[in-house]
Formats: C-alpha cells, structure tokens, sequence
C-alpha cells in the first residue's frame, strides 16, 4: 500500500432491492426476461436464504398446508412414487415451497412411448422462463450464463398428441405490473426483509473487525517524510500493536512542522443498540406481510410479548388457519387435480389432510388401562416380556401343571368262567310240566 497524506475515502454502496422487470416487445418465439438481468428469482432465494424471519414464516406455512399429507379424498393414503427420487410427500413439499416463494411451482411431465403420463419432475421456478403468452418454456441451469437451454411446451391434460415431455405451470394471483410472471405475496415486505439482512451483516462485520477502527494516530511532519520513512512507520506500527482482536489503526500523515504525534481514541460506538428498535420494525413489517397474526405459531420471538398459552396458540393456528391455510390448500389442490388427471398411478382426487397441532398426551393413569404391559416397557426403552402382550389389569394366564409319570392302567382279569346251571335248571322245570317224549 503506498502511504499518502490525505485520508483515503471509502465509498460504501447503498443496497439496490432488484425489480422485477419484464422484458417487452418479446414475440412469442423468445423468452420473456425476469429483472433487469434476468435473475429476480434468484434474489428472491436469496434473501429466503438469509433472513431468519422471512424463512422460518416459509417454512412453517409450508408445514401447516402440508399437514398430515396428500390423500386421496376419501382418506387413502397415497403411498407411491412420483419419479425416481420423490414420493408423494416429497415432491408435494417441493411445490408448496415453491408456491410460497415465488407464488408459482411447476412440474416437468413425462411420458412413455404410448403418450402416458408417467412420471412427474419437480422443476424449480427460478430455472424457468415463460414466452408472453405462457406457452412455451425455458429451462436452464443458471441463467446467470445461459450455456444450455432445454425448451418445452405448455402442458395440457386434454391433448397427448406426442410422447415429448411438457411442463405444468401454476401461479397464484396477486395484483401486480408485471403481465407474465409471478409477484410474491410478500412483495410488501421486501425493504424490511432486505433492512433486516443488512442489520445481521453489519453486526457481523463489526464482531469479525473488533468494532474497529478503534485509533487514530495522527503524524504532523508527513511533509518531511520521504515515502520510504512513511512506509518504514506504518510496518513498525502494524508490528506492533496490530493484536489479535482485529482491531484497526488509522495513520494519518499531515504538514504540521513542530508538532509529535497525536494519538485519538475512538470509542466501539453502540451502533447496535442504536439499530434494534429499527430490527423490531422489520420483524412486524414481514409479519404483516406475510398475515401473521401470532408469530409464536411461527417460533418468532417478538420483544416484550412472551409464548401464550396452548390454548392462545390453539386459537391462533386455528384462525390462521381458517384465513390463509385453507385457501393456499384449496388452491394446490385445485391444480394438483388437475395435474393427475391422466395418471394412472392416482385414482380419484386428491386432498390434504389435518395434522392435530398437538400430540395427544396420555395422563399415567389414562396409559395403564390402554396400553399393554410390553407397549409400557417399550417407552420406558425395556424389553417386552413372553407374555407383555396384555394390559395390566388382565390376570396373568396360569401355568399349565407340571407333566406327571403316566402309569399304564391295569389289564382286567379276566372272569372266572362259573358253571352255569340255568339251562339245566329250566330243563328240569320243563320236565316236570310236559311229557318225558317232548323234551328228549
């Protein structure tokens, strides 16, 4: 670094929140551009990415729609895979998100060779980009240099006239300039958002820095310095005193004769006291955008206001719910409907279904009368018993009695043949009544 005798001044750049901006006077051949160089969805990601608040409303929107998953309407599960890698509830998950972040999702539509629908490929909307019409579509890796496109034709359920994949695009409606894409329906919230990143960064910034700089030293001979003598000063002092706190020196040459050095300390400052009440305003500004009305459904802190109580909570999931919940729903649903129309591995429509808020807790007594003796010992990590498969109010079944020496039973003697003189007597008896000649 060459030394000079005046400050050095730093110009610090004012953060710019990109437009969306669509391109005009496209014909329906050419794609139409998202901002002025084409990559608002990133910036869009990106401060998904990096505003705690912003991401964790998202993100527990996309769990409350979600709910106990997609099912059938009559309640079936739907346990299938929609492409190699996604099952229902991954890839519906992918959707929601998408919809929240961009008020839009899309889905690549693949067929057999028969013109069957087969598969189904989430697309992320940030690699997409439409003609002015919303016909055809643009799909590239990153579009910040555009060294592969792949182009598709506007998915229609009526019409299978080839077997070539196409794309499902849907987007939610909200009042907006724009003729072609997508607005957010955060899109009021986008400077707090914004305001919100930079307050992290700047804290940061100072931690990493040591809330410097924290000296000035300030030399009035600087005149009667060759640079060399300058230069010789500034390693001395780097060497010196540069510490292991990060903290900064600021050395100043001036053309005072006669007078030493001066050294001025400057305080660390509480630029981040000073920043909180305007971190508080960015936190309820991305509330309201995004219609939250409690944001303890959302573990979002808000200074001075503590958790409620469950029923509070309850209370206020169940009107968000009833308020937004249950419109996002109906809409995915409506478009997911339609988008299984010609799939063979989905039979009827399709529906979310509720997840209680809390899990249902069982008082002791309450687990003693329904649960078994083994489904006891399982919460408690033991192992079940031979016979735990029972509740322990049933009376333990009784052992079977101990085998005992069988004992052969004894053969009967056989009868003692007794002389049988009956015949013998009736004979007689005959013979006394009837002739001697009848009964020879």
């Amino acid at each position: 670094m060459k030394p000079n005798n005046k400050f050095q001044t730093f110009n610090f750049s004012r953060p710019i929140i990109p437009l969306p901006i669509e391109s005009k006077n496209i014909s329906d051949t050419n794609f139409v551009t998202w901002g002025l160089n084409n990559l608002y969805p990133v910036f869009l990601l990106d401060i998904y990415s990096k505003c705690p608040t912003h991401s964790a409303i998202i993100n527990q929107k996309s769990t409350f729609i979600m709910g106990d998953g997609l099912k059938l309407a009559d309640g079936s599960d739907l346990d299938i895979q929609i492409n190699t890698r996604d099952n229902v509830k991954q890839f519906v998950d992918k959707l929601i998100k998408d919809y929240l972040i961009f008020n839009a999702f899309s889905v690549k539509v693949i067929y057999n060779g028969f013109g069957e629908v087969i598969q189904y490929e989430h697309i992320p909307v940030h690699k997409l980009r439409m003609n002015n019409v919303k016909t055809k579509f643009w799909f590239c890796e990153d579009w910040f240099y555009r060294r592969k496109f792949i182009t598709y034709d506007e998915y229609n359920p009526e019409l299978n006239t080839d077997t070539d994949s196409k794309i499902f695009y849907f987007e939610g409606y909200y009042p907006s300039v724009n003729n072609i894409y997508p607005t957010p329906e955060y899109d009021s919230a986008l400077v707090p958002i914004q305001s919100d990143i930079s307050i992290s960064n700047f804290n940061l910034t100072n931690i990493n820095d040591g809330f410097s700089p924290s000296t000035i030293i300030t030399f009035h001979n600087g005149d009667n310095l060759s640079e060399d003598e300058m230069q010789e000063k500034l390693d001395d002092i780097y060497q010196n005193f540069k510490g292991e706190l990060g903290r900064k020196i600021i050395v100043d040459f001036q053309t005072q004769d006669g007078k030493g050095a001066d050294v001025q300390q400057l305080s660390a400052g509480d630029w981040d006291k000073k920043y909180l009440p305007l971190a508080e305003n960015n936190v309820n500004n991305i509330l309201m955008a995004h219609a939250v009305q409690n944001p303890a459904i959302f573990s979002v802190q808000v200074p001075g206001k503590l958790g409620g109580a469950s029923t509070e909570y309850e209370t206020s999931y169940q009107m968000f719910k009833s308020n937004y919940i249950t419109v996002k729903r109906d809409e995915i649903e409506t478009a997911l409907n339609k988008l299984f129309t010609n799939f063979k591995g989905i039979n009827g429509k399709v529906k979310f279904a509720d997840k209680p808020l809390f899990p249902i807790e069982l008082k002791d007594e309450v687990k003693l009368s329904v649960y078994t003796i083994n489904e006891l010992r399982q919460t408690a990590g033991l192992s079940p018993l031979a016979d735990g498969d029972r509740l322990l109010s049933t009376v333990a079944p009784l052992e079977p009695p101990k085998d005992k020496p069988t004992v052969a039973p004894a053969t009967p003697a056989a009868p003692i043949q007794q002389e049988d003189d009956s015949a013998d007597d009736k004979k007689k008896s005959l013979a006394e009544h009837f002739p001697k000649r009848i009964m020879n």
